[in-house]
């Protein structure tokens, strides 16, 4: 599916066993749009470089293993992003990204709240 000015990916994704997708050098502008892919648990290898979505964040990498990681074991069956095996320091430094970035803005958020 690469090359193909792609920019959604369809929610049903996870009825299929994928194993391997390859959406880079499409139109995917929107970290909502990785989020439909996070239910595909089969997924071993996605490709999404080269997509607007690219260069919305410094921590593009993160992101992407942040969203596609369950949210409290960390981990996820994707072994590739982009080609690039992920590594054991990459799933570390994914559990620290979530901690200071996603788990701070709740944190802010529900003190926000009481504050109210």
């Amino acid at each position: 599916l690469s090359c193909n000015n792609i920019d959604t990916i369809p929610s049903d994704l996870d009825d299929f066993p994928l194993q391997v997708l390859y959406l880079h050098s499409n139109n995917i502008s929107s970290f909502e749009e990785v989020k439909k892919l996070s239910n595909v648990t089969t997924l071993h290898s996605l490709t999404l470089w080269n997509n607007p979505l690219e260069n919305k964040t410094g921590n593009y990498k993160m992101q992407c293993l942040n969203i596609l990681s369950p949210r409290f074991t960390g981990h996820t069956s994707l072994r590739k992003l982009d080609h690039v095996v992920i590594s054991k320091a990459d799933s570390q430094n994914c559990k620290m990204f979530r901690e200071f970035t996603v788990i701070a803005a709740e944190n802010n958020k529900m003190r926000s709240r009481a504050v109210l």
